[in-house]
């Protein structure tokens, strides 16, 4: 029976991304809450409608770059590693950013609609995304290696759940 509700969890999921016209990747099992390593850097998403994230991260000589961007018409919350530095902001003026002291190893930022924000930080070998809300969160990946010249290119469907990027 279980097995059934999720199926059909899923399906929805599914349905819901083909009629806004995006494309969806299936999680396959190596990106699932139960392959996520509890020491990877996580970044959480606070949301109440669906969205749209756009994530690149660009990695070279153990460094990274991460862009987060969204298109939504209202803020969005990211919480971020705290040891992550903040380079720029693009979308909407400075002021319009709102950023929380740490708490819990976690950096919270308030994101204006259709705005992002990049961040600097040391290269790892993984990364995990948690989307705490019901409503769906699509997310468009990019990553580019600079030392080997490789780009991938994925997209995510998630609803309630914690997923391995990379």
């Amino acid at each position: 029976m279980a097995r059934i509700a999720v199926s059909i969890a899923a399906l929805a999921a599914l349905a819901t991304a083909v009629l806004l016209g995006e494309t969806a990747a299936l999680l396959s099992p190596a990106r699932t809450t139960a392959s996520v390593d509890a020491d990877a850097p996580l970044i959480a998403v606070e949301y109440d409608t669906q969205r749209r994230l756009s994530v690149t991260a660009t990695f070279s000589r153990g460094r990274m770059l991460i862009d987060i961007a969204h298109d939504g018409t209202t803020n969005l919350v990211l919480l971020v590693p705290a040891q992550w530095r903040r380079l720029e902001t693009h979308g909407a003026p400075l002021a319009f950013f709102t950023v929380d002291p740490p708490r819990l190893g976690l950096q919270r930022i308030v994101i204006p609609p259709r705005a992002g924000v990049r961040y600097a930080a040391r290269q790892t070998s993984a990364l995990a995304l948690h989307s705490p809300s019901s409503a769906p969160l699509t997310v468009h990946l990019t990553r580019i290696d600079l030392e080997t010249a490789k780009t991938e290119k994925d997209s995510l469907l998630l609803q309630n759940n914690r997923v391995r990027l990379w």
